[in-house]
């Protein structure tokens, strides 16, 4: 963790340039989300040094991934022989290219569009538009 990201999540891309995009991701949770008056976003703080590093332009690009947990915790996970499910929801956002903000400010607060689900098709989306370097997010 020490760049904020928490995980590195890369795919094969034979035939195509560049080759084997890869994509970092920082997992942030909470059980008591902050949503906008119209349920549109998650409003999160993050340390400034989290954003910091999210945000700089770097070669291998990163997401933020804020996680919905129950509150009890006792239900974050269902695990049978079958199965282990997550109890949750990720939403995704990219912090690429955002302005810095008052250097004494020690958290930031960032929003995080909910229509964002970080899900298989989102992660797929996300590794074409690397591989076909766009960034992270589609093109509007």
């Amino acid at each position: 963790d020490t760049h904020s990201a928490d995980l590195q999540i890369g795919t094969l891309a034979a035939g195509q340039l560049p080759r084997d995009p890869k994509l970092e991701v920082q997992i942030k949770g909470t059980s008591v989300p902050c949503y906008s008056p119209d349920g549109a976003l998650i409003s999160f703080k993050l340390k400034r040094k989290n954003y910091d590093d999210l945000r700089a332009h770097v070669l291998v690009p990163r997401v933020l991934i804020v996680v919905v947990l129950p509150q009890d915790s006792t239900k974050w996970v269902a695990q049978t022989c079958a199965a282990l499910a997550l109890m949750c929801c990720g939403y995704w956002a990219s912090l690429a290219g955002e302005e810095d903000s008052d250097p004494k400010r020690r958290t930031i607060t960032v929003q995080v569009p909910c229509a964002q689900v970080f899900s298989v098709e989102a992660l797929k989306r996300m590794m074409r538009n690397v591989s076909d370097d766009k960034g992270v997010a589609d093109e509007a």
